[in-house]
């Protein structure tokens, strides 16, 4: 699996097979961004379609094997490392600054940046997920000024957090 970052190949097999149709083994659009998801890479529905679309030579094929799915995602695989010092360098670019350090100075307006996640982009936020990011976001604000750090950005891009609840809720599970 030379195509697929030490980190992501454990994982990967099993929830291959996880989502793959019984009676195929193979994946459609929809298991392959939850086999993404499983992973904590999650994909936008844009980047899935625009994946299959280069992908499919047949439009009546909607589903994937194992090997194929390496190949697509061949050139798109980030280690969690590259990941971090992407959102380091986009922060520092969009405020300006230098470091690795100063992404803790940077503070980043909640309301703006879910105004922004709205509006912008390929595929931006609906409503219903604009008032869980805003959420998610308020529960970084220590201080309770609408304001977080750039480095806490970057942890809630990245899905990690320091904090104790995003652990428990990792080692038990989500409520039902």
């Amino acid at each position: 699996m030379e195509t697929v970052p030490k980190e992501y190949e454990d994982g990967l097999d099993r929830y291959f097979h996880m989502y793959a149709d019984p009676d195929t083994g193979l994946v459609n659009s929809e298991g392959f961004r939850s086999v993404l998801q499983c992973l904590r890479l999650c994909p936008s529905e844009a980047f899935v379609k625009r994946v299959f679309k280069e992908h499919d030579k047949d439009p009546a094929k909607s589903y994937i094997t194992r090997d194929e799915f390496n190949t697509m995602m061949k050139g798109n695989w980030r280690t969690r490392d590259e990941i971090q010092k992407q959102l380091v360098s986009a922060i520092q670019e969009l405020y300006g600054s230098e470091g690795a350090d100063s992404v803790d100075n940077i503070r980043v307006s909640i309301d703006d940046l879910v105004s922004t996640l709205t509006t912008a982009g390929e595929e931006p936020l609906s409503q219903e997920e604009a008032t869980i990011v805003t959420s998610e976001l308020r529960k970084l604000d220590s201080g309770g000024i609408g304001k977080i750090t750039g480095r806490e950005l970057i942890e809630f891009l990245h899905g990690v957090s320091n904090s104790a609840e995003r652990s428990i809720i990792e080692q038990e599970g989500p409520e039902s």
